[in-house]
């Protein structure tokens, strides 16, 4: 059994292990899935967490939210550290949207999430313990029309997507056919007595993230659909 299944084990209902990545699927989050994966860095390696949080999966999104999915894109954000010898936690527009904007100049920011991350104090609290890495983000590619994804497929598809270019991420934003928030968190995970917190502290994270992304995806759907 993985690490991350046993000391999660009473927070997910089902979960699967592949070649390098396990899927988890909770009991009650503000995700539906989470995807973790591991990166060999000399003699330890570092854990990606990638949170998948629906607003629209492919099967109920209609032409109608095409313009949702345009005002989400620019709340993407990801998280920096200000400060050296006390780094604090601080949400900023992120370095992919900032790309895309250079490719896309009528494209505006919108700093609606990076405000309603930065104000919540439990989720300030927890970054402070764990100091990761976390980017969110709108899913932004299209793959397999018609088909739906295996879960090793949507493993390396999730790997493969912050890979993608920039003039596909732009066919995807006048063209999206789902509208999918990704939270990815990256640490250390080292097998020793804080572990389990430390482990726990993530899921929570990812947790509050997913479901303020949720919120604020809900809260301009009124203004926008």
């Amino acid at each position: 059994m993985p690490l991350e299944v046993r000391v999660l084990e009473k927070r997910i209902k089902n979960w699967k292990k592949f070649s390098g990545a396990v899927a988890i699927y909770p009991l009650d989050a503000g995700f539906s899935e989470m995807y973790i994966s591991y990166t060999p860095i000399l003699l330890d390696s570092k854990t990606e967490f990638s949170a998948i949080c629906d607003i629209f999966s492919p099967e109920d999104m209609y032409e109608r939210y095409r313009p949702l999915y345009q005002r989400l894109k620019k709340l993407e954000c990801q998280l920096c550290w200000s400060g050296l010898l006390r780094s604090k936690p601080k949400f900023e527009v992120s370095s992919s949207l900032r790309n895309l904007k250079r490719h896309m100049p009528d494209l505006s920011l919108d700093n609606t999430l990076i405000e309603a991350l930065s104000s919540n104090a439990d989720l300030m609290k927890d970054l402070k313990k764990i100091k990761p890495s976390l980017d969110v983000s709108l899913w932004s590619a299209k793959v397999k029309a018609g088909a739906s994804l295996s879960t090793e497929d949507l493993i390396n598809v999730l790997t493969d997507l912050p890979r993608k270019p920039l003039d596909v991420i732009a066919d995807f934003y006048e063209n999206p056919d789902r509208i999918t928030w990704i939270a990815r968190l990256t640490s250390m995970v080292p097998p020793d007595f804080s572990c389990d917190r430390r482990i726990n502290t993530i899921f929570d994270t990812l947790d509050i993230v997913c479901r303020t992304a949720k919120r604020v995806s809900v809260s301009l759907m009124r203004e926008v659909v």
